[in-house]
């Protein structure tokens, strides 16, 4: 996190009196490490109950989402590891696919790569409604009272307690809209709080 935030909204393009969804999108190798926890433990599996096929599936109908509610705008935060990093010394394959499908101009969706210096703590604290993958980002954001919806249903931490999750495309919309307008609960903010200190 950044202590001098900058105008985020100014600086993508984006209207601050708008609803903002801030998504965070995760690298394949934490889902591998957490199927082979899965796997190690014996604990019952649910890493392929998700409504998309995949990422860019989830992204691509995200998008179209959004871009056809003029109350609406989309930032989506590529996981910084899918590029070159410390780590890495080059980019995934996974971000070539993501580049091919969204490097294009959006009318209110806005993708921060991994080479962006924008913080993710900065956007999330922007965020109306966070959206992952199976990202840890959740049960950090969870925890700040913002409602989180998942498409994958419990690796990192207890389905359905503090991060929301549905089994189908569909329902996962209606979630989402029920999500983004509905009111927020401190017993959810509870629960991901005391978690993530166990955690």
């Amino acid at each position: 996190k950044t202590v001098e935030q900058t105008d985020l909204f100014q600086r993508l393009g984006l209207d601050a009196a708008k609803t903002t969804i801030v998504t965070f999108t995760s690298s394949y190798d934490e889902f591998r490490s957490n199927e082979m926890i899965v796997n190690v433990l014996g604990c019952e599996e649910h890493l392929n109950e998700q409504p998309f096929i995949d990422q860019i599936d989830w992204l691509t109908q995200l998008t179209q989402y959004v871009e056809s509610r003029d109350e609406l705008q989309l930032i989506v935060r590529i996981h910084p590891r899918e590029g070159v990093n410390k780590r890495e010394t080059r980019s995934s394959q996974h971000l070539e696919k993501l580049l091919k499908a969204f490097q294009r101009p959006f009318h209110s969706c806005r993708f921060v790569w991994p080479e962006s210096d924008i913080s993710s703590y900065d956007l999330g604290e922007i965020a109306d409604l966070v959206l992952i993958s199976w990202s840890t980002m959740g049960i950090e954001m969870a925890r700040t009272g913002t409602p989180v919806l998942a498409i994958n249903r419990g690796i990192t931490y207890p389905g359905d307690l503090f991060v929301e999750w549905a089994a189908t495309t569909e329902a996962y919309f209606e979630k989402l809209q029920q999500l983004l307008f509905g009111k927020p609960s401190l017993e959810r903010t509870r629960l991901a709080y005391r978690y993530y200190n166990a955690f």
